[in-house]
């Protein structure tokens, strides 16, 4: 196909090109199937705002994700996104260019962003990552967050309907959003959200560090959701009878300043590492170079369904998880494949760790059972299964 025959499509995503490895995932299996991919994604500092990267069309807007503990100024932040992808997909330039807009939620309402496109014939997938009405009435726990959930399952119900067929992450949720009919069973499939191996590829790679310490790993949103004052706290009592420990962990989020603050306290500053945000490319070396891989969060609505894609790419490098257990997880995951610690439960995870660093065969049998789970999932196949859709979709147009 030449350059100028290729299709045209837009992926849309309310996050950094940087941090989304489901986003990135999306556009690059696009480009590899020779679709022009333009994607529409959030201003990161010391980034331009137009990148070719991996084939991608990266588009970045001037506007920055918001961090913090307000459901107003979520909520504008969401609608300034909105609105700026609402005017740019309006405008002549871009009205009649896609074939196909790939929306990644949240918000599930970014879709009508689309509006102009898809009454020029342009067909429109809602991707759901996280089911918004569970994360708001998790993330904002008080009696507004009563009313807001069910405005949240409005809008979803609303903004799916819109949609020309909605894509989930894995078979717990798409059982949540089904539920009560609140989208159409005929309407959605998952497309599941398993690690690229083609990025997170374990013989590619080999340890560059062969120290003594035990080293654990975290990455992605650092949050009180996600509990890593949980593993500070269980990890001071591991640290009674086993000091060579370290604790690497990448990302940034809400609570980063509150979790440095803990360590400096605990005296654990030569222990744990806040490394900040890294790029995706840099990952599997990381994780690699680890010995246990921590899935960490506080178990609650919107967390029991989490399938979370750090557990994936520790996963696809052969590296062994120490997790909190969930519907998701358990829903995929056989006995013997992970080890679990109960969730909110320092005594916990110390009692945990500290089994395996005094059985340390534990990680070598740990290390086998992942490596069964590996093959069961396959992101190939998802990708195969996420291109024929495209293509069914865009022939429909």
């Amino acid at each position: 196909m030449t350059e100028s025959s290729k299709i045209n499509i837009a992926v849309i995503a309310y996050t950094q090109y940087s941090r989304d490895p489901r986003v990135r995932r999306a556009s690059d299996a696009l480009v590899s199937s020779a679709f022009e991919v333009d994607c529409f994604v959030l201003a990161e500092e010391g980034k331009s705002n137009f990148e070719v990267k991996h084939g991608v069309n990266l588009i970045r807007l001037p506007h920055s994700q918001y961090r913090g503990s307000s459901s107003i100024k979520y909520l504008f932040s969401y609608l300034k996104f909105f609105l700026l992808m609402f005017v740019k997909l309006s405008s002549r330039e871009y009205r009649r260019k896609y074939r196909l807009i790939h929306f990644n939620n949240m918000p599930d309402f970014i879709i009508f962003a689309g509006l102009f496109p898809k009454i020029f014939g342009t067909k429109l997938i809602l991707d759901i990552h996280d089911p918004m009405p569970e994360v708001f009435k998790t993330k904002f726990p008080d009696y507004l967050s009563t009313v807001g959930h069910w405005l949240m399952v409005i809008e979803e119900k609303i903004s799916a309907a819109f949609s020309d067929f909605v894509i989930t992450v894995h078979d717990p949720i798409m059982s949540v959003l089904t539920h009560n009919n609140r989208i159409n069973k005929n309407k959605i499939t998952v497309i599941a959200n398993f690690a690229d191996e083609s990025l997170f590829d374990k013989t590619k790679y080999s340890r560059t560090n062969e120290s003594d310490d035990f080293k654990m790993i975290y990455h992605g949103t650092i949050a009180t959701r996600f509990g890593l004052d949980i593993i500070i706290e269980g990890l001071e009592m591991v640290l009674k009878n086993h000091k060579a420990i370290k604790f690497n962990i990448y990302g940034k989020g809400d609570t980063i300043e509150e979790l440095r603050k803990l360590i400096t306290i605990k005296n654990m500053d030569s222990i744990v590492d806040i490394h900040g945000q890294i790029e995706l490319d840099e990952l599997p070396q990381k994780i690699v170079d680890s010995d246990l891989g921590i899935v960490s969060y506080r178990r609650s609505v919107a967390t029991e369904y989490m399938l979370p894609l750090k557990l994936m790419e520790y996963m696809a490098m052969g590296v062994p998880v120490l997790s909190v257990q969930n519907k998701a997880i358990s829903y995929y995951f056989n006995d013997g494949e992970l080890l679990y610690y109960e969730s909110d439960d320092a005594d916990s995870f110390a009692e945990k760790l500290s089994y395996i660093l005094n059985n340390r065969e534990k990680i070598g049998e740990m290390k086998s059972n992942i490596n069964k789970a590996r093959k069961r999932m396959n992101w190939e196949i998802e990708k195969q299964k996420y291109i024929d859709l495209v293509r069914d979709l865009i022939s429909e147009s």
